[in-house]
């Protein structure tokens, strides 16, 4: 199970955070884009798919992965943010 740790500013995080999630799992995963994208806020879960680049074709990933993250205040503008897929 892949996770990872990120320092993100807590107001664009409270803005952004769908955004910002996508973002950091395309970074962990290594993959081109990520699709079909649902998060649950109330238990911090979120399911998607996947698609990598290969020679300039992109392919889909029929799997559906899941995970959960954390958001951790550190102070009143910085928060740690821990994903696990």
């Amino acid at each position: 199970m892949p996770n990872r740790s990120f320092n993100v500013s807590t107001e664009e995080f409270s803005r952004r955070g769908r955004t910002m999630i996508q973002h950091k799992l395309r970074v962990l995963l290594k993959c081109y884009t990520v699709y079909e994208f649902k998060m649950n806020e109330v238990d911090n879960t979120f399911i998607f798919k996947k698609s990598v680049r290969r020679n300039g074709i992109k392919r889909n990933d029929p799997k559906q992965l899941s995970g959960k993250f954390e958001l951790k205040k550190l102070n009143k503008e910085t928060s740690i943010l821990k994903i696990w897929v």
